[in-house]
């Protein structure tokens, strides 16, 4: 039998008064988004699942998640499979996908939810603002999911708190009496009391760390990274391999790219991946799979010394240099890699990609990682800093970055070697360094 990691139950224990919030917010006419934060592990998933599974026929459920590695370089990540699913293929025209989202919801409800926005993309960000703000429909309901909010990320909902249509729902941890009827629906059986009491003070009520309590409730593990992994299944070689390489890739990675880089007969490939899954390490996903917890993919990922993730993240790069349409991850991987070279030409492709499709906040982001790396990059003379500071001024314009397209501004006026004319964005002239139109220079093209 199949050894999971860390005990499981589908009972669903407590949370009453916030799955009572998110039910009321279904109904309420006035209400079409709700939020929902809090510590890894407590619980937020699995409350949207039961939410959602509990409206049954009624509505129709849509849901994105965002990526927790190489998600810099992804505009709209979150929105991407929920959107497809409602034949939109622009995201960066928010009014599109405002009457897509308002469109579907005409016969059937709709619930669209976003997971994980502390990993969020600014322009995810944008959309998400965009909607709650404008949504003018009964029939749909945004559900957002997010550890404590930081950078853009805290802003964001700081304006989106203060609208009468947002609700925001902050699941506690589980009480002692709670603890207790989890451990009993994990255990199969009346858990003693002074388990109980030793589980509710290590644990802090966090469902997540009850769970791998549950079989060892004695062990002092020093951190939580020793936890999780110890409760990880005894697996085979191969098993282990992809379960590494999973980890390498990130929260997500398609069977695609974990075939490309795992080099293993397809058959091996597919039994490992089973045995991940059977045993509740990785769960499968539209076309690839997910870690069941972000907090087990990092413990994973952590375990490798710094050079054996440097050697992997190489070997991706690899890999995703022959896949034009993943550059935002090679370039993620190769500066993981220290390949200072790939990622800077990659970088700069996934920030023409950004302009093309929208995404001016994520190239904005690119762009200033590519300022970082061309000066540690020597042999790509044709793309020089000022030609980089060009688009970082035009992408500030872009996302009304006025303080950020300042101080390129500055920088860029005092290494020019003489004022140069440039169009603003909404078409009057001015002088300053040159304002490219957003391709490449000559001669600077995507990796090779």
């Amino acid at each position: 039998m199949a050894v999971s990691i860390f005990r499981r139950s589908t009972t669903f224990v407590g949370r009453g008064a916030e799955l009572h919030a998110l039910q009321a917010a279904y109904q309420d006419p006035a209400v079409h988004t709700a939020l929902i934060s809090g510590e890894a592990g407590i619980g937020k998933s699995r409350l949207v699942g039961e939410f959602t599974s509990r409206l049954g026929s009624q509505a129709q459920v849509l849901t994105g998640r965002c990526l927790q590695f190489g998600n810099d370089g992804l505009p709209f990540a979150p929105f991407l499979s929920p959107l497809r699913s409602l034949s939109v293929a622009a995201p960066a025209d928010f009014g599109e996908v405002l009457m897509a989202v308002e469109r579907s919801a005409q016969d059937r409800a709709l619930v669209l939810v976003l997971e994980d926005l502390h990993w969020a993309d600014p322009s995810s960000l944008q959309l998400l603002a965009f909607l709650v703000a404008n949504l003018d429909h009964d029939g749909i309901l945004l559900v957002g999911t997010y550890r404590a909010p930081t950078g853009p990320l805290r802003q964001v909902v700081a304006e989106l708190a203060r609208l009468p249509a947002v609700r925001l729902v902050t699941p506690a941890p589980l009480s002692r009496h709670e603890t207790g009827r989890q451990l009993a629906a994990l255990l199969a059986e009346e858990p003693e009391p002074t388990l109980v009491t030793r589980v509710f003070e290590r644990s802090r009520g966090n469902p997540l760390f009850i769970e791998a309590l549950s079989d060892a409730p004695e062990d002092n593990p020093a951190e939580l990274r020793e936890l999780l992994l110890a409760g990880l299944p005894e697996l085979t070689a191969d098993g282990d391999n992809v379960l590494t390489l999973a980890a390498v890739a990130g929260t997500i990675v398609d069977h695609e790219f974990l075939a490309a880089v795992a080099d293993m007969p397809e058959a091996s490939l597919h039994r490992a991946l089973r045995e991940l899954v059977d045993r509740h390490v990785l769960l499968a996903c539209d076309t690839g799979y997910e870690f069941r917890h972000a907090l087990i993919r990092q413990a994973v990922y952590e375990r490798l010394l710094p050079v054996e993730r440097t050697r992997l993240h190489g070997h991706f790069a690899a890999a995703l240099a022959t896949m034009p349409e993943r550059v935002a991850q090679l370039a993620a991987h190769a500066y993981a890699a220290g390949d200072h070279s790939r990622a800077l030409r990659a970088a700069w492709e996934a920030a023409t990609q950004a302009q093309r499709t929208g995404g001016e906040p994520v190239r904005l982001q690119l762009l200033e990682r590519v300022l970082e790396l061309r000066d540690k990059v020597d042999d790509t003379p044709e793309l020089d800093r000022l030609t980089v500071l060009d688009h970082l001024v035009e992408a500030s314009i872009a996302t009304n970055a006025v303080a950020t397209g300042l101080r390129w501004s500055a920088e860029a006026l005092a290494i020019a070697p003489h004022p140069r004319r440039y169009f603003h964005p909404g078409g009057t002239q001015g002088h300053g360094p040159h304002r490219r139109s957003g391709r490449f220079p000559p001669g600077a093209g995507p990796a090779a």
